[in-house]
């Protein structure tokens, strides 16, 4: 495009250039880590995930994954193990308590369910990513992906 002009499509088009809220049109990073939405008390209209690996596992988890893929991943006949994971323990308790439910899922052959539970006061990004919403609401990957 180096040397030419361009035209709009439409001469009498006027073109509006705006930019989107982070919060409203979520990026990865605001929405699965920071949480921004909560912090706003905003709905957002688009999240998209970028900033988190593996997406698919983000999306289903956090409820906007709309595929129904039920069948292919667990079978007819998905055997399953939950727990209630305490709140407001430290993180060797958190970490103690979902290794000795991953005992137990094992033990029975089940596919355990992790916990929406842990602290996320333990986690490195809490402040540092100035994470909003329920301090015991931090999954799991909140950990394990951390700054």
């Amino acid at each position: 495009l180096e040397g030419r002009t361009l035209e709009p499509w439409c001469a009498s088009a006027d073109v509006t250039i705006n930019v989107l809220s982070p919060v409203v049109v979520a990026h990865g990073m605001n929405f699965f880590w920071r949480r921004a939405h909560l912090a706003e008390s905003v709905t957002p209209a688009l999240v998209h995930a970028n900033g988190v690996e593996p997406k698919d596992y983000f999306l289903r988890d956090r409820g906007l994954w709309y595929v129904e893929d039920h069948l292919d991943r667990f079978g007819d006949a998905p055997r399953f193990f939950r727990y209630v994971h305490p709140v407001n323990l430290t993180l060797s308790d958190d970490f103690r308590t979902l290794y000795a439910a991953l005992e137990v899922a094992v033990l029975l052959r089940r596919r355990l369910v992790l916990p929406s539970s842990m602290n996320c006061r333990n986690s490195p990004a809490w402040e540092a990513l100035r994470m909003a919403g329920d301090a015991n609401s931090c999954t799991f990957d909140q950990f394990s992906r951390a700054i």
